[in-house]
């Protein structure tokens, strides 16, 4: 019923429906009708992609997590609103059963935010981890869950293409909290007996990215014909995933039968430099315009990062949108979202 509350929490709640990844053997074939389903950070960028793909299919989903005022969660009387604490997950499984599986989205989304606060971003990656492990541990032992980290685990320790076995050595907050959320994942696996799958996801982007370069640059592009500056050297280079290959991904860890725990890189196992990227963008966005960088180095983001896709292509994994594709994809989201704002 719209509005129906938890009697100790005023919050809200949400439940949707899951889609089935078809083209990869190791998924199940079809949805499970009574199949309970968690995204948490259902709010955010990637949460908020993962549930609206669910929305399309047959299995029960609930979403947690912090909603802004004025988003369309918050008018969802569905929607389960608040940090992911013991309190909030406890009512959840009262109010709607203890979940089969989980998609753990919530956490720090940001490199700069990390170093500039690092231990709200604590709190926000690892207690929230660390909440929902050993109160699931202890309310529904035999979960899935699915958590999204980061490649910021590797830092510059190991040559690219990153292996999931290389080590990890981080070089920013971020990927510290990231990389302690991994091993308490492992921890309630071995503990509890959760079942757990870590994705290590390198550059998310895509429509609805309202943060990083690509939401700073992109704006300021729109409103410029001659140089915009950019603080960085160019030369850096990234592995980008589009959102719509995420929620691939993510869906398909989500309905495997692997052995569990696993890890596995999220990426295309192929490096763009930051240059070539902000002059895609220019071009689709502001041809006029140039960019220019200002040699300064950013504390905290590792030079370069690349996925070693070996362990994604033994799946049947492919992503399907090349970083060409998805960057004229992106500035006409951005055109229109600018056109709006």
């Amino acid at each position: 019923m719209p509005g129906a509350l938890c009697p100790q929490l005023s919050r809200f709640f949400v439940i949707v429906l899951p889609l089935p990844s078809p083209f990869v053997t190791c998924l199940t074939e079809d949805p499970i009708p009574d199949q309970s389903i968690w995204v948490t950070g259902a709010a955010g960028f990637a949460g908020r992609a993962i549930m609206q793909r669910l929305r399309v299919s047959g299995r029960r989903v609930v979403g947690l997590g912090h909603a802004p005022e004025g988003s369309p969660e918050r008018a969802d009387p569905l929607f389960l609103v608040g940090s992911i604490a013991p309190d909030l997950i406890e009512c959840a499984v009262r109010r709607f059963g203890a979940p089969d599986a989980v998609v753990h989205a919530a956490g720090g989304s940001s490199v700069a935010a990390g170093q500039a606060a690092p231990f709200d971003d604590f709190q926000r990656t690892v207690t929230t981890t660390a909440s929902l492990v050993h109160t699931l541990g202890r309310l529904a032992p035999n979960v899935r869950v699915v958590f999204l980290s980061s490649a910021a685990v590797y830092g510059n320790a190991a040559p690219v293409p990153l292996k999931e076995d290389d080590p990890c050595v981080p070089v920013s907050q971020y990927g510290w909290h990231k990389l302690l959320a991994e091993k308490l994942c492992q921890q309630g696996a071995a503990t509890h007996g959760l079942r757990c799958a870590v994705i290590r996801f390198f550059s998310i982007y895509g429509p609805g990215l309202r943060k990083q370069v690509l939401w700073d640059v992109g704006r300021r592009l729109l409103t410029s014909s001659g140089t915009v500056d950019v603080n960085a050297t160019g030369e850096e280079t990234r592995d980008f995933l589009h959102i719509e290959d995420m929620v691939d991904l993510t869906l398909l860890l989500l309905n495997s039968r692997l052995p569990d725990p696993i890890v596995i890189n999220g990426g295309t196992g192929r490096a763009v430099s930051l240059s070539d990227l902000l002059e895609m963008l220019s071009k689709a966005l502001s041809p006029a315009a140039s960019i220019r960088f200002t040699g300064t180095e950013r504390h905290g983001n590792p030079q370069h990062l690349q996925a070693d896709t070996s362990r994604l292509s033994a799946l049947g994994f492919m992503p399907r949108r090349s970083i060409e594709e998805g960057i004229r994809d992106y500035a006409l989201w951005l055109r229109r979202e600018s056109a709006i704002i």
